[in-house]
């Protein structure tokens, strides 16, 4: 089975653990790397196998910008 990376601003405790396990059951806590990455700001980057979930403030803001720049041209 492939590890499962959550980038994340902080150290998740137990409690943020189980819930992202509860809404993503494709996460396995025995397979589990917390992966601390100061630029998110808040939330989460899911990395499993090839899959990228981006629940990140820094992603959020990311497709925001590209929407306002599609906008502007």
């Amino acid at each position: 089975m492939e590890k499962t990376i959550i980038y994340s601003a902080y150290k998740l405790d137990q409690s943020e653990v189980d819930l992202l396990t509860r809404k993503f059951p494709f996460i396995d806590q025995s397979n589990l790397e917390n992966v601390i990455d100061k630029t998110l700001i808040a939330g989460v980057v899911i990395y499993h196998h090839s899959q990228i979930i981006d629940l990140s403030l820094k992603g959020r803001l990311n497709n925001l910008e590209k929407k306002l720049y599609e906008i502007d041209r």
